[in-house]
């Protein structure tokens, strides 16, 4: 199973390192992790850079919705995981993620 995750931030340079060092500490490590930079105006792009991850940068505060739908077109995983940039997971997040959708408890369309 593939799980490709993103996160999507704006002005989070006081946060977004934790959340990059607790995603390379998944015991389960996703395929791909992108950082959609929603054209922050702090250092979070200087600090995203600092990990092995995709990134990719709006020109200006898109909203949201916007780095979502950025993130979503350049992931192909088979499942897509998603984090706030202010969040940091536990080390068996990804992990648990995985065991459920396995389970199908998560009514996935187009699956039986």
């Amino acid at each position: 199973m593939k799980i490709d995750l993103y996160i999507p931030c704006h002005n989070a340079e006081r946060h977004i390192n934790a959340v990059l060092q607790a995603v390379l500490e998944q015991r389960l490590k996703p395929g791909k992790v992108l950082v959609v930079d929603d054209g922050s105006t702090d250092d979070s792009l200087r600090e995203i850079r600092r990990f092995p991850v995709d990134v990719i940068r709006h020109n200006c505060c898109r909203g949201l919705a916007a780095a979502r739908n950025t993130a979503i077109r350049n992931l192909n995983g088979e499942y897509v995981a998603a984090l706030d940039s202010d969040c940091r997971p536990e080390p068996d997040w990804l992990e648990r993620l995985a065991r459920r959708m396995k389970e199908k408890r998560l009514g996935w369309i187009g699956e039986d």
